[in-house]
């Protein structure tokens, strides 16, 4: 963190009412202090004092502590050491940014499946649900105030997947079939199938809606591209099969401009155009093939996340690296899994198959915590409108409501308590015999019951859905 970055981030402390200018003055007296150029001594400093400033952190004592262990540890002089720990002393605590304290999650409500496992992804929007249960290929639409089921939709065409809701809950669509497949559109409000459109003809894998609903855009494995107009039903274009790629991440820029894939045959980044699916150019290649892909609420960067633990950050104006984060990899475990950005663009979390969320500032990419609390891999993310909750869940069968600032968990709610015992006994085998069980599936029934599908805000509801066929709701209480 260089002395420029360390100041920008305090001054907008100060315009956000969270420090004041003379503290600022201190903390920076502080670092230049160790370092002329604020940088190691700046950002842990700057760490220290988001605990020390948080509505949740009373006990100032036990961060002065950790203060003058770390001053120990870089070996400072009595006099400088004496020096930032009571300067430090000196700053006076504030009030959170926020007036109420977060104090847990209430699980409210379940949505239990009749027949099979909740199966893809389950979207909301606003305060509806949209999920899909294998075998019947059957869609239903849930209802978060009532908890009842408000509309069900059959699809004439098995293999259906890839569902998207739109964002005033009045249609969605889905593809379907396997070796030629269709794209579905549906009426929400009068239960019916308004057109089936021929798509490609490999499996589709992803599809989603434009910014304003009127375009929907599906991606096949193999790397072909279809889309379409939803007011007049009909098919826009399709794209040639790629020679040297297929898609295995699939993002549409917030402008609706821009289309992102991710790749393992090349372990780059396709950026197209959305308007005909032409090439504009390739990031990469990555240190491995590409997993997920996320843009900023600004659409001014894209998160990459490879399989080798290493997440790539890309500046979509001049397509040039604007950081490499490093900090899962810890073992061959380290795979990213999710990435996900606060709704106002402040904050990006990173969640892997060590078990570890990191969360980084969006503008200087510096990471700012860690939460460690999972035992197995982190595949769900999401902030909270207030952009300071995060919650997470895994395949340890959690889900866990931490502050992306401090990386401390409000709480933690074991989802699947029996799934997750059933775990506990396997890692005590495995301990036994030396192995890092992290890397290591169960019976493959536990393993795939414990996965979950994803979670979503709504407000302070939190939907999580898991392949045992159960949607939870939770409620963020406060004190």
């Amino acid at each position: 963190m260089t002395k420029r970055i360390f100041k920008t981030t305090l001054t907008k402390a100060v315009q956000n009412n969270i420090i004041s200018r003379t503290e600022v003055d201190q903390l920076i007296s502080i670092a230049q202090t160790f370092d002329p150029n604020g940088s190691k001594v700046g950002n842990d400093l700057l760490c220290l004092y988001r605990k020390m400033t948080d509505g949740r952190y009373q006990a100032q004592a036990q961060t002065i502590k950790k203060l003058s262990a770390y001053l120990d540890k870089i070996q400072v002089t009595p006099a400088l050491k004496e020096h930032a720990v009571q300067t430090a002393a000196n700053i006076q605590q504030v009030e959170p940014a926020c007036d109420l304290v977060p104090t847990g999650l209430l699980q409210t409500r379940t949505f239990v499946a009749n027949r099979g496992p909740v199966s893809g992804r389950v979207v909301a929007s606003g305060t509806k649900v949209l999920s899909r249960y294998y075998e019947e290929d059957e869609f239903r639409l849930w209802d978060l105030e009532t908890g009842a089921i408000s509309r069900t939709f059959q699809s004439p065409t098995p293999w259906a997947n890839g569902h998207t809701l739109s964002t005033d809950g009045e249609t969605f669509v889905t593809s379907a079939g396997d070796e030629g497949s269709e794209l579905q559109i549906w009426d929400v409000e009068q239960e019916r199938l308004l057109a089936q459109l021929p798509a490609q003809k490999g499996l589709v894998r992803y599809t989603v809606l434009s910014p304003d609903n009127r375009i929907a855009y599906s991606m096949d494995d193999r790397g072909r591209l279809c889309a379409f107009d939803i007011e007049r039903q009909t098919k826009i274009y399709e794209t040639e099969k790629p020679d040297d790629w297929g898609c295995d991440a699939f993002a549409l820029s917030p402008d609706g401009q821009t289309i992102a894939v991710g790749t393992h045959g090349s372990r780059e980044v396709i950026l197209l155009h959305a308007a005909d699916g032409s090439e504009v150019t390739r990031l990469g290649p990555h240190d491995w093939g590409v997993n997920q892909l996320t843009f900023s609420p600004d659409g001014q960067q894209l998160t990459a996340a490879p399989g080798g633990g290493k997440a790539v950050v890309w500046d979509i104006t001049t397509h040039e690296r604007a950081a490499e984060l490093s900090d899962h990899m810890t073992n061959q475990y380290s795979a990213v899994y999710k990435t996900v950005y606060s709704d106002d663009g402040k904050l990006f979390a990173t969640g892997a198959g060590n078990g570890r969320v990191h969360i980084y500032d969006a503008e200087t990419n510096d990471l700012i915590s860690t939460y460690r609390g999972h035992r197995r891999v982190v595949t769900n993310l999401a902030f909270h409108e207030n952009g300071r909750l995060l919650a997470t869940a895994g395949w340890d069968g959690a889900v866990a409501l931490i502050d992306a600032y401090t990386g401390d968990a409000v709480q933690k709610v074991e989802v699947l308590p029996e799934m997750n015992m059933r775990f506990q006994e396997y890692v005590e085998d495995q301990k036994d015999n030396g192995d890092d069980y992290r890397g290591l599936s169960i019976d493959k029934r536990t393993q795939y019951i414990n996965e979950p599908n994803g979670i979503d805000f709504s407000g302070d509801t939190l939907v999580t859905h898991w392949k045992d066929g159960v949607i939870r709701l939770f409620e963020v209480q406060y004190a």
